[in-house]
């Protein structure tokens, strides 16, 4: 279906990226648009009040089109990267990664294991839904495109939430199965006996390490969960059964669900908003057309993945054939993953952006003395270049200081 050439979404998105004719607003009011209180509704130029763009290439139409037309285009390209955790040393390496070829190969198998678990306890469904608990990490991502190869859609509880929150989201979805880190299986132990829907827990991290017979997390783990009902297995085990039965993937269509996203219930209980796969590639679609990503293109995995905001940041780098590295778990130490990964671009929030912001005025503006006043002439020379001038002109490029 998908060739090993250019992609044509490259092209496409090369082509929005242009600038109108001269004269030509980059954005279009669409007449008739306006509503009491509310300014016309605008468009990319080229749009207009025409057909809105539903893809960059008519074969994506869907979240696993998008991941599986990279995969074959270059299955040997950097895709997920993680600084594993060095037990000697006591602290994260170097980022090691996983490339286009391997998550293509293992999310196959991740997605046929969760098909058949779910046949064995009566679920025949084709559809039904997932849960995905744990911090941003490569696996949240091996399991939501796992759960689209077989036309699945995921479910994403929240790091920060409640327990309160995860019961509702749980019965609410329906969910058979969560797939967690370790942290959080002690929770959904505990809340098991409120969730009769709930009968399996995936962990995410090894439950056997060398060792001694009878005080492995399993052991420790094991009673307790059948004693309220559930069954525990790890990712490797459902991977290996997967892999063992050799099935085909059930791709989705465009309208079928890609995931229920839950609102953080701040104003109640949490709200289930339905997005499907023709949602993600629109997205996608304009994001592309917008950023220009490309497979030279480096981001940093740290916005969570239970939002939609960090979901399409991931999933845009995926149809750009670029790489996701995932930070190492402590938004305080950020700074340390930007150095090893030197990301080319950075999706953030308005709180983080001011985090660095204020840290890179502290460093150079608001110093003391001859640093303090030689960067403050800076600033001023290159926003000189912003005023007065003509908008094509406009730049904050300076031929001295940005040596």
């Amino acid at each position: 279906m998908f060739s090993s050439s250019d992609p044509p979404f490259k092209t496409r998105a090369i082509e929005f990226a242009k600038p109108g004719p001269k004269g030509t607003p980059d954005s279009v009011p669409i007449p008739g648009s306006e509503q009491p209180g509310r300014s016309q509704v605008y468009r990319h130029w080229k749009i207009g009040n025409g057909e809105l763009m539903k893809t960059l290439d008519p074969k994506v139409r869907t979240g696993h089109d998008m991941f599986e037309s990279t995969a074959l285009r270059q299955p040997k390209k950097p895709c997920l990267g993680w600084r594993p955790w060095d037990p000697v040393k006591k602290n994260f390496g170097p980022y090691v990664w996983m490339d286009y070829g391997t998550v293509q190969t293992r999310r196959a198998a991740i997605g046929v294991g969760l098909i058949e678990l779910h046949r064995q306890i009566g679920i025949h469904d084709r559809t039904f839904g997932v849960g995905l608990w744990c911090q941003n990490r490569p696996e949240w991502q091996l399991v939501d495109l796992a759960c689209m190869s077989q036309s699945l859609f995921s479910v994403s509880l929240y790091e920060t939430l409640g327990p309160e929150a995860t019961e509702f989201i749980v019965k609410n979805a329906e969910l058979a199965c969560v797939v967690a880190s370790l942290p959080h299986l002690p929770t959904l132990l505990r809340l098991k006996p409120k969730l009769a829907c709930l009968k399996m827990i995936v962990c995410l991290d090894p439950l056997d390490s060398n060792d001694q017979a009878g005080h492995s997390k399993r052991d420790i783990l094991a009673p307790i969960a059948a004693e309220v009902g559930v069954t525990i297995y790890t990712l490797d085990e459902l991977e290996k059964l997967g892999a063992s039965l050799n099935r085909p993937y059930n791709p989705p269509s465009p309208d079928d669900i890609i995931t229920i996203n839950y609102t953080s219930g701040t104003t109640g209980t949490p709200k289930g908003v339905v997005l499907t796969h023709a949602n993600a590639v629109a997205a996608a679609t304009t994001s592309l057309a917008t950023v220009l990503q490309s497979p030279d293109d480096v981001a940093c995995s740290y916005l969570p993945l239970a939002h939609i905001y960090g979901r399409m940041v991931e999933q845009t780098m995926l149809w750009a054939g670029g790489r996701i590295g995932y930070f190492h778990g402590n938004i305080l130490e950020l700074v340390d993953d930007f150095k090893l990964l030197r990301p080319t671009a950075l999706a953030s929030v308005p709180r983080l952006y001011g985090r660095f912001g204020g840290a890179i005025r502290a460093a150079t503006v608001e110093q003391p003395g001859f640093k303090g006043a030689l960067s403050r002439h800076v600033v001023s020379a290159k926003t000189a270049n912003l005023v007065g001038v003509k908008p094509e002109n406009a730049t904050v490029k300076h031929a001295l200081y940005d040596r």
